[in-house]
């Protein structure tokens, strides 16, 4: 079961990247979050394709576009970094005011973490992420 906290943490995960190239990208950001970063997101995420996945967490973005708060850009990669088709996704005016809206839900701590890690893994290849993800989690 979702609640407002995944909201929070999720729109302030996507805020703090500034926009997050892929779904895959935005899976292992929000499943590192959880395990490295110890936020309290409430997502399982089973192994699949490519290592961790959450449909919960697919589900709640989902609604956050179909509600205005996400825009979700379909692109073509010319790179084999990323995936065949892929999004991007950013806040829209919104959604930026509805993250400030939720931001009280979430601890300076708990924003400070979610932010170390978009510094430390929101900018790096997809494929140098996922080797990360394996080599540490996925046994």
């Amino acid at each position: 079961m979702t609640g407002t906290k995944d909201w929070a943490l999720i729109l302030e995960l996507i805020s703090s990247a500034g926009k997050i190239i892929g779904r895959t990208r935005l899976q292992k950001l929000a499943f590192l979050a959880k395990k490295e970063g110890k936020l309290p997101l409430s997502f399982n995420f089973p192994l699949y394709y490519y290592g961790p996945y959450s449909e919960e967490l697919q589900q709640i973005v989902d609604t956050m576009v179909a509600a205005g708060f996400v825009k979700e850009e379909v692109f073509q990669p010319n790179s084999r970094d990323e995936e065949s088709v892929g999004y991007i996704y950013s806040l829209t005016e919104d959604g930026k005011e509805f993250s400030k809206q939720l931001s009280s839900e979430l601890t300076e701590e708990e924003m400070s973490r979610l932010q170390d890690l978009v510094k430390r893994y929101g900018y790096r290849p997809l494929r140098e992420v996922l080797d990360y993800v394996y080599a540490q989690y996925v046994h």
